[in-house]
């Protein structure tokens, strides 16, 4: 099938192309959260260990304290050989009691908070692996940005000069194009053709029928209608406008010195 004009367009190379949706700001970001939560981690990992360390200090210092008075008391009844009163007695006990309740109720709300900031940090760590691997796909998807970019940049460039040098070599043979009023349709103008006028226009006009098939016609001067035949099926099966382009040129050189009976166009 023969490629519609606007298929040519010139600014339609990125046309096909991916869009990534990619910022590499978006890198700095993630990665300025991924320090902060990091340091935060660490913040509540000291303060964690500061307060257990606390609470282990103060166990210890109530625990020596009631067993000082204990051991006061121990004294106390050694040295009188009797018993302390009841009411007394019961009074120091009931302290003892309190004060036990009290350090386990503080050991309670100490765990309590322990086991909340652990929570905390299992959660940060989680999210910072979440980061941690939507960064490693940002990276991955900024590498392949970069790759197609690049890729890009080579094909234009490739496509660039394989034009530059149609472009010379169409030069070379003195071809030239124009376009027509007719719609799809293109003149070819051939030039240093006659060796006595070199600048005599030889054309023919190649147009796209309802059919999407090629047709050769306005032919100045006529060329043999086999010739017309040979290359509208070669271009009609394989797209080959180079042989169009020679074949078409050395039917024109050869009306210069072979003029033909039979002609279609």
């Amino acid at each position: 099938m023969p490629p519609r004009a606007e298929e040519f367009q010139p600014g339609n190379e990125f046309a096909t192309l991916p869009r990534t949706g990619f910022t590499f700001s978006l890198l700095e970001t993630i990665e300025a959260s991924k320090s902060k939560m990091d340091r935060w981690v660490d913040i509540q990992k000291a303060k964690i260990e500061e307060e257990a360390a606390d609470y282990d200090r103060k166990l210890k210092e109530e625990q020596q304290e009631i067993d000082d008075l204990v051991a006061k008391i121990a004294t106390a009844q050694s040295e009188r050989g009797l018993k302390m009163n009841p009411d007394e007695d019961e009074n120091q006990t009931a302290n003892i009691l309190n004060k036990k309740a009290l350090l386990e109720l503080q050991k309670q709300e100490i765990e309590s908070k322990i086991h909340k900031l652990e929570t905390e940090c299992r959660n940060r760590t989680k999210r910072i692996e979440e980061i941690s691997l939507e960064n490693e796909k940002q990276r991955l998807r900024a590498e392949e940005a970069r790759s197609l970019k690049n890729r890009v940049l080579e094909a234009k460039q490739t496509t660039v000069d394989d034009l530059t040098r149609g472009i010379l070599y169409y030069k070379y043979l003195g071809l030239d194009f124009e376009k027509t009023e007719g719609e799809n349709e293109l003149r070819f103008i051939f030039t240093q053709l006659d060796p006595e006028v070199p600048t005599r226009q030889f054309s023919f006009v190649l147009q796209v029928d309802r059919n999407d098939k090629y047709e050769i016609s306005n032919c100045e001067p006529s060329v043999d209608a086999i010739v017309l035949v040979d290359v509208t099926h070669r271009l009609n099966r394989a797209d080959d406008y180079m042989y169009l382009a020679q074949r078409m040129r050395q039917a024109f050189v050869e009306t210069l010195g072979h003029p033909q009976d039979v002609h279609s166009c």
